[in-house]
């Protein structure tokens, strides 16, 4: 009976040593950081299966073609239309375009003979100013010029331009608009109807040259007018006698007048007779 009570001792002392043991690892365990679990891997999926690529004939296949007109600049219009111009004149300029795709792009650019250029309202707007130079004396020309692109894939450009010209001063006597139009020292005014560069002291004088004349003075009156008395037609002389009376022709026949009448009436018988 004592040796079944030793070996139950044994036992239970055993038992209670792997308790001891298996809580001591438990508790250690229970210390340690907890260690993420891994992830799942992915599940491959199949690989898409590649089309077989099968010949087509030209009559299956879809084409679609366009075409983009061509970009133009027909002209450039100015207000007022005339390409003669004065001093500080302005002009209104606007280029014509056609063609082309999207939106236009405008650049203006002025070039001269001369120095001075005269202005522009907007070099990248259409449409522009542009306004002459404002004291002008000798003959001169300027080029304006607008270089136009669209917004197509092909990015076309064009270019237009305009000349404009001042051809001088206004001589003496020729027509014109107003005194910046006429030379120096010249005006502008009507004259016979017509407005003409001229000078304001003598407008009627064709080379504007003005002459002063001395007027002539007027003759004296003379204080006393001598009327001439009337004349007599003269009284033949008479022939006094000694004694102071006036002498008498003397009556009687003379030998020429004898003569004479014998001719006369010679000459009527021979025409009676003949």
């Amino acid at each position: 009976m004592k040796k079944d009570n030793k070996w139950l001792l044994w036992g239970l002392i055993g038992f209670t040593g792997i308790l001891l043991v298996t809580a001591i690892i438990l508790f250690f365990q229970l210390k340690k950081p907890a260690v993420p679990l891994p992830s799942p891997k992915p599940k491959p999926t199949a690989s898409p299966q590649i089309p077989v690529v099968q010949p087509i004939t030209p009559e299956n296949v879809c084409q679609v073609s366009f075409t983009i007109a061509e970009l133009k600049c027909t002209d450039i219009t100015m207000t007022p239309a005339s390409n003669i111009i004065t001093s500080g004149e302005k002009r209104n300029l606007k280029a014509q375009v056609t063609g082309g795709s999207g939106t236009y792009t405008h650049a203006w650019t002025v070039t001269t003979n001369k120095t001075n250029k005269g202005a522009l309202s907007s070099t990248t707007t259409n449409p522009t100013d542009w306004t002459a130079p404002g004291s002008l004396t000798d003959p001169q020309s300027w080029t304006i010029k607008d270089t136009i692109t669209d917004t197509s894939t092909t990015l076309q450009t064009v270019t237009c331009e305009k000349t404009l010209n001042f051809t001088g001063l206004t001589a003496c006597f020729d027509t014109c608009d107003n005194d910046i139009d006429c030379e120096t020292d010249l005006r502008c005014m009507t004259v016979g109807g017509d407005k003409r560069c001229v000078n304001a002291g003598c407008t009627n004088e064709t080379d504007c040259t003005c002459t002063t004349e001395a007027s002539p003075s007027p003759s004296p009156l003379p204080s006393t007018i001598t009327y001439a008395s009337p004349t007599t037609a003269p009284t033949p002389p008479t022939t006094l006698t000694k004694g102071g009376q006036p002498e008498l022709p003397e009556a009687g026949i003379t030998g020429p007048a004898v003569l004479g009448v014998a001719a006369g009436l010679l000459m009527i018988l021979l025409g009676l007779l003949f």
